[in-house]
């Protein structure tokens, strides 16, 4: 009977080469400290190129280097604090500036003469409607015909002013200097007075329904007050209560 050829097979010994698992984790480890090395020298490298320190405060122990290094953190942290400053304020410079530039027309409702000198000049039948005239040297002025209706005129003075047939329905003028001021069919409805000087002016026809007026002035005024407004119907004694 024969007998079949059977082919012997050798396996290398384990002693022969290293595990395939012991290689792998040489390998590892290789390329790690290899990795590290290459960054180390990156770190370096970029510490010559951008320095953190001065050349004053540059030391050769690590203290100096922790302080010099303290130093540029906190002036970046200025740097920066100063930069959310300066946005800050151009927000806020933009947001003030819009309503000018998008309606320019809404502020030029208010006509001002604050503190101007207009002594004498012609500003009759001209609409004033909520005109600003504090402090104003209108003396001798002419306001004829003219609304002044909501105007603020406090200390202003119109001494000797024509303020026939004016309208100051509302208007703020107190410790205004009305002497010697032609005032004749003028319109004070609901005015303040209070503090305002009358002396020598023409009341003529003038309503002072509701108006604020100091007690003294409003005596004054009834010496000489007569006729009606023209355009309230109301008759000037009436409405100063003489």
């Amino acid at each position: 009977m024969a007998l079949a050829s059977v082919s012997l097979v050798s396996f290398p010994s384990i002693h022969e080469t290293p595990p395939p698992f012991e290689s792998t984790q040489k390998r590892t480890l290789s390329l790690a400290l290899e990795s590290q090395s290459c960054h180390r020298e990156h770190r370096r490298h970029r510490r010559a190129a951008f320095p953190r320190v001065t050349a004053s405060t540059r030391g050769t122990s690590s203290s100096g280097d922790r302080n010099g290094t303290a130093e540029n953190d906190a002036s970046d942290t200025r740097v920066q604090r100063v930069g959310v400053w300066l946005t800050a304020a151009a927000v806020a410079a933009a947001v003030v500036a819009a309503p000018l530039a998008v309606a320019p027309c809404a502020l030029a409702d208010f006509k001002t003469y604050n503190h101007a000198y207009l002594r004498g000049a012609d500003m009759s039948n001209q609409d004033l409607y909520r005109s600003i005239f504090a402090a104003c040297d209108c003396r001798l002025i002419n306001l004829s015909g003219s609304n002044l209706a909501g105007s603020t005129d406090t200390f202003a003075g119109f001494e000797l002013a024509n303020l026939e047939n004016t309208n100051w329905e509302r208007a703020l003028a107190d410790r205004v200097v009305f002497r010697g001021a032609n005032l004749r069919n003028a319109n004070f409805t609901n005015a303040i007075l209070s503090g305002s000087q009358f002396e020598g002016a023409d009341v003529t026809g003038a309503d002072f329904t509701d108006a604020i007026v100091d007690n003294a002035q409003r005596r004054l005024m009834c010496r000489k007050a007569k006729g009606v407004n023209p355009v309230t119907g109301v008759e000037t004694r009436e409405s100063l209560g003489c």
